[in-house]
């Protein structure tokens, strides 16, 4: 038997010497074959250094273990592993790589216990899960006594968040204390000022790079100098002011993997800094409110068209499908589409990494472009594949036929609360047209409202009219009819969302439960991508690059099936 390893280095602190070092996994992993008599595939051999277990997303080497293992034939018959913690922490993810190389045919060891996964009997799979809510809750734990130790330093005036632009971090005794580095001080005021005269992010970060001011990033070792990000966390940040704000914000697990959500502002810690104060009142007040301006003043410039006659708004949507949904492989950054030069100088939509557009190779060294049809269609064809097949309409009917079912009482609670909402919403209506024809206010504020009370009454009226549907008797639920609609929307289900970019996103937020991380292989030749779908789909696969920079022209592109 041919075997392959996977080891992972986990984060946390409180686990043993062997799961703190991904090289002694494959040591130990190895001597576990020979003992069995099978041989390891070098180049089956997936690492993982340093990556949580609650993370699917950010995992190179787990991704490659999952492509690979549903290649035809299969590579290797066995995957080894210390023990099931090192596949996952949680228990959505883990179940389902689980399931995954099962199906493939492929066997799970664990050399820690010398047992091999089974899945054969629901005794087996409750097993298992419990293995999984176990390693979960361990996780779990760790995290909250971490959580309540950092707020109690930063309630005694300690440092519980590493290293801050402006401070240098002088360690006393089991604390770390932070004092004011007055080199970096004098930037930080300086970027105030610059704020305060009406300099924008991006001029100011030209300005401190023009300077040769120290920048964060530099600090650490890179050559990076100043962008907008720095730019706007220095002026966003309490602390130079002499205010402390603790817990505005947590890591939490999201989609398969660690995403920060905002705390609500009665759970902040916020305590008097003075000591550590850089920029007085009257500079920060100054720079806050020539930036409020500026936001106002942008915000509201919009010509007749309801166009905006300067810079785009924050939050604008984009006209491409994919814009927001795509993170670099490399760097985990933004991804966005430019166009580049094609066959006879037509030019061909790419998607780029931002991090190394505009930091160069320092940051990032991604310079490849993704091709944008390419992606976009085989990105969809999952969707399409997984929606069109015989099993889900089965799921996505019996869900429909049993909402039909729901009972009377409640579907008639329902339609009171949604015929209220659009009596509400066309009163708001005769109310604002009111207002326009009297020429009362803003005219372009109370047009924008009408469009906006316009969209939820049409909502309300639709889920409204949908619920009239669920009334009807069981015989009026036409099966043929039904399968008909249903494959007819998802077999175009590109020209479907592309037709509406607004509405098309909107149904991707929903279709993509997490960013989809593309890594360029074999020097930009093929990209594979990664994320988690809907009916918890994990959309994996690779597409060939197209003529470009850094790409050679594909002879097709390539999509490994869903399932």
């Amino acid at each position: 038997m041919i075997a392959a390893i996977y080891a992972r280095k986990s984060t946390e602190q409180n686990v043993s010497d062997d799961a703190k070092s991904v090289t002694r996994q494959v040591e130990l992993a190895r001597a576990f074959a020979v003992n069995k008599g099978w041989r390891v595939a070098d180049e089956h051999i997936y690492t993982d250094d340093a990556v949580s277990g609650a993370d699917f997303v950010n995992r190179a080497g787990l991704t490659k273990l999952t492509l690979a293992a549903k290649t035809t034939p299969r590579p290797f018959d066995v995957v080894i592993a210390m023990d099931q913690d090192r596949i996952g922490r949680d228990q959505r993810f883990t179940p389902m790589i689980l399931h995954d190389l099962r199906d493939a045919g492929i066997a799970v060891w664990y050399y820690a216990t010398g047992e091999a996964l089974r899945l054969d009997s629901p005794i087996d799979e409750f097993i298992s899960n419990a293995k999984n809510f176990g390693n979960a809750w361990y996780r779990h734990q760790v995290r909250m006594k971490t959580r309540e130790a950092m707020r109690a330093k930063a309630a005694n005036g300690y440092v519980a968040g590493g290293k801050v632009y402006g401070y240098t971090n002088v360690r006393e005794g089991s604390h770390v204390t932070r004092r004011v580095n007055e080199a970096e001080a004098a930037v930080v005021c300086r970027i105030f000022e610059l704020a305060a005269n009406g300099l924008g992010l991006l001029r100011i970060a030209k300005t401190l790079n023009d300077a040769g001011a120290l920048s964060p990033e530099s600090r650490r070792g890179t050559r990076d100098g100043w962008a907008t990000t720095s730019v706007r966390e220095i002026l966003r940040r309490d602390l130079y002011r002499g205010r402390l704000v603790y817990g505005k914000t947590r890591w939490t697990d999201r989609g398969g993997t660690k995403v920060k959500v905002d705390v609500p502002e009665a759970e902040w810690l916020v305590r008097e800094a003075p000591e550590l104060r850089i920029v007085p009142d009257d500079a920060w007040k100054a720079a806050h409110a020539r930036m409020e301006r500026t936001r106002k003043t942008y915000s509201g410039r919009r010509g007749s068209n309801g166009q905006l006659d300067g810079r785009p708004e924050g939050g604008l949507l984009s006209r491409h499908l994919l814009s927001g949904f795509l993170r670099c492989g490399v760097c985990g950054g933004n991804m966005f589409v430019m166009p580049r030069s094609g066959k006879r100088g037509k030019p061909q939509l790419y998607y780029v990494c931002t991090t190394h557009h505009k930091r160069g190779n320092t940051r990032c060294t991604n310079r490849h472009g993704v091709p944008y049809e390419e992606l976009t269609t085989t990105l969809l064809g999952h969707f399409r594949k997984d929606f069109l097949h015989p099993a889900t309409l089965g799921r996505l009917f019996m869900a429909e036929f049993m909402e039909s079912k729901r009972r009377p009482d409640v579907i008639a609670a329902q339609r009171e609360e949604l015929t209220t909402e659009v009596r509400q919403r066309d009163q708001e209506l005769t109310r604002l047209t009111a207002a326009v024809t009297a020429g009362a206010g803003d005219v372009r504020a109370v047009v924008e409202a009408m469009k906006r009370a316009q969209r939820l009454r049409d909502d309300a009226a639709a889920r409204l009219e949908h619920l009239d549907g669920l009334s009807a008797d069981e015989e009026s639920f036409d099966l043929a009819e039904w399968l008909a609609e249903t494959r007819e929307l998802f077999s175009d289900l590109q020209g479907t969302l592309e037709a509406d970019p607004v509405a098309g996103r909107h149904v991707l937020r929903a279709l993509l439960t997490t960013p989809l991380t593309i890594t360029p292989v074999d020097d930009g030749r093929a990209f594979q991508y990664l994320g988690q779908g809907a009916l918890d789909r994990l959309l994996t696969g690779e597409i060939t690059g197209r003529p470009g920079r850094g790409v050679k022209k594909p002879n097709a592109t390539k999509l490994v099936p869903p399932g």
